[in-house]
């Protein structure tokens, strides 16, 4: 059933009339105490000296830290924001203990090496880690065959590979992983593929190619913002804590936006609680991994492939940074650091300088391909509603936008339809006339008391 949906927001925008997109005098005089009260606050905040390194390295003013610090007491790292790829958080990733890295594939070479009845077994783990696809992986297959090899130059080629990142990492998200089957159709993790080979094939497919400057990470500081719920959206609390921050930092030429929950880990080596967490708002642990040593029952001679579905943690499978001893034909002690690693959601608020909302959505890679509606398209409408009544952008991930207009649009009836047309979620109309027809006054009403404005895509 077809309705006529411009019809029903002029009938529910005829009640709005005594409506007013201005917040009261109410609400600007208690804006006007609380900042009094926290620049009182402000003057007792001190950065760390790591914080004030961090600052002068990005040119980010140290006093935007202290008033932001003084909002919502978090730290503050680096953040690598690659355009529609994986954002880096400095010391909040996974620890190099727990990864793949050079000295840990060097205790996997140690125990082929020393159980050569293993190889078949570690060799199949192997075969099955994720092909070339992203800036990470390119840099684990460097340390693997930097581990795997005595030879000066083949080392050498291996810890070259890096120098390949950016293009990988562009070519990956702007094509997918078909961009890159070229290059993985052998397993980069047979030993009989070199490094030099490797590195010759990326020059081959990257050498004369150059980095458009959307293709570059750019670095900025980050910082987590007290958490109010488990769900994916910022709540109210937290919409207002971001825009009361970009008010307050807009005067050193700075902005916040607000992106989704990211997984953060912790470990605490030895230790029986999340003591490197803390407490308080600011952390939701979801998860932790007890990671100790154990001893599993395994026998080489009757492995096959075909059948082995090993479960981590109980059956035989090597994790970074585990060492292998035998007991006996059967039984293999795993020993790894007796620690304990949090794994927690977050969210994750960045610094922005001389950055409109559509850059970002951009480089956040915002998209609804479900809906058939690009980040492309995104952009441009976001764009044009910014030189039409101004954007104030509160959040964006990659499934939804917040944002608030900055000037009451002359013609709100137009600009609900845009709306739906662009994110129907967004305003929740249903086949029911009747139902319909008060969601779209609720809101209607809404919007015209300044709420926020949620682009989302169920």
């Amino acid at each position: 059933m077809k309705h006529n949906y411009r019809s029903l927001f002029a009938i529910s925008l005829l009640l709005l009339l005594s409506s007013s997109c201005r917040p009261s005098a109410t609400e600007t005089a208690n804006k006007e105490r609380a900042e009094n009260d926290r620049s009182a606050k402000r003057s007792t905040v001190k950065l760390s000296d790591k914080e004030n390194a961090l600052a002068k390295q990005l040119a980010i003013s140290s006093e935007a830290l202290k008033i932001i610090k003084e909002k919502v007491d978090s730290q503050f790292f680096k953040v690598k924001m690659a355009e529609h790829g994986k954002w880096t958080l400095e010391d909040k990733e996974l620890p190099a203990s727990m990864r793949w890295t050079e000295e840990n594939f060097k205790l996997v070479r140690e125990a082929k090496n020393k159980y050569p009845e293993l190889k078949p077994v570690i060799d199949w783990q192997f075969s099955k880690m994720p092909f070339l696809k992203s800036n990470a992986d390119l840099e684990k297959l460097g340390a693997y065959k930097a581990a795997f090899s005595d030879d000066p130059e083949e080392i050498k080629y291996a810890k070259k590979l890096k120098e390949f990142k950016p293009y990988v990492a562009a070519d990956f998200n702007k094509n997918g992983s078909n961009a890159l089957k070229a290059l993985t159709k052998n397993s980069y993790y047979d030993d009989s593929v070199t490094a030099k080979h490797v590195y010759e094939a990326l020059r081959t497919k990257y050498g004369e190619n150059k980095l458009s400057p959307e293709d570059n990470c750019i670095e900025t500081i980050g910082f987590y913002l007290p958490l109010q719920n488990f769900g994916i959206l910022p709540f109210k609390e937290e919409s207002e804590t971001i825009e009361e921050l970009q008010d307050e930092i807009k005067s050193c030429g700075l902005t916040v936006y607000g992106a989704n929950r990211s997984k953060v880990y912790e470990v605490s080596e030895f230790g029986e609680g999340p003591k490197s967490l803390g407490t308080g708002k600011n952390h939701d642990i979801r998860g932790f991994i007890r990671d100790m040593d154990r001893t599993v029952e395994f026998d080489p001679s009757s492995f096959n492939k075909d059948k082995f579905r090993p479960v981590i943690f109980q059956d035989f499978y090597l994790s970074p940074g585990v060492s292998v001893k035998k007991i006996s034909k059967t039984k293999w002690l795993l020993q790894c650091p007796d620690r304990t690693v949090y794994s927690s959601k977050k969210r994750i608020v960045v610094i922005a300088k001389n950055m409109k909302p559509s850059e970002y959505i951009r480089l956040v890679g915002t998209d609804a391909t479900k809906y058939s509606i690009s980040n492309a398209q995104l952009v441009k409408q976001i764009s044009i509603w910014d030189n039409r009544f101004g954007v104030r952008l509160i959040s964006a991930s990659n499934k939804n936008i917040v944002f608030k207009y900055k000037s009451c649009p002359e013609d709100i009836d137009s600009f609900i339809t845009e709306l739906f047309l662009i994110s129907p979620d967004s305003v929740g109309l249903s086949p029911d006339l009747k139902d319909s027809a008060l969601k779209a006054r609720a809101f209607a009403q809404s919007l015209a008391e300044g709420s926020s404005v949620v682009l989302r895509w169920n």
